[in-house]
């Protein structure tokens, strides 16, 4: 039995669009001050076990080292794979107190079983931290 091509072309177009998004990270954005901040994430296609949002921030002074946090934390899908989670933290907990101006950078990685399933840039607002007034 044949089937013409316009039905064969028509059905794989289907099946292609009906095929769930993969697992990803559609935002995720930080936003806070000297003394706490905020990540915010969303994503889709989430199906896979226990998933977790890892990220790093590094703080880059006009001169010395540059200080970087890691940290992460659980999310949970709806039935349709989508997310959200939005997590408030102080420099605190991980022995920090900013006393200087930083440039800021990082990224979010989405995570399965310690298997990484899309990383993103964090979007920072603001980009810089002014803490050099609390000295």
């Amino acid at each position: 039995m044949r089937i013409p091509l316009a039905v064969a072309i028509l059905f794989v177009t289907t099946a292609i669009s009906a095929a769930p998004p993969p697992a990803r990270l559609l935002t995720a954005s930080f936003s806070g001050g000297c003394d706490t901040y905020t990540i915010a994430v969303t994503g889709e296609g989430l199906n896979q076990p226990n998933p977790v949002v890892s990220y790093n921030i590094t703080l880059t002074p006009r001169s010395g080292e540059p200080m970087t946090i890691t940290d992460s934390f659980v999310v949970t899908p709806e039935k349709d794979g989508s997310f959200r989670k939005t997590v408030h933290e102080s420099w605190k907990k991980f022995e920090y107190t900013l006393t200087r101006k930083y440039a800021l950078s990082g990224v979010a990685v989405l995570v399965s079983d310690r298997t990484p399933l899309h990383t993103m840039a964090l979007t920072f607002s603001p980009v810089k931290l002014n803490c050099s007034q609390r000295q």
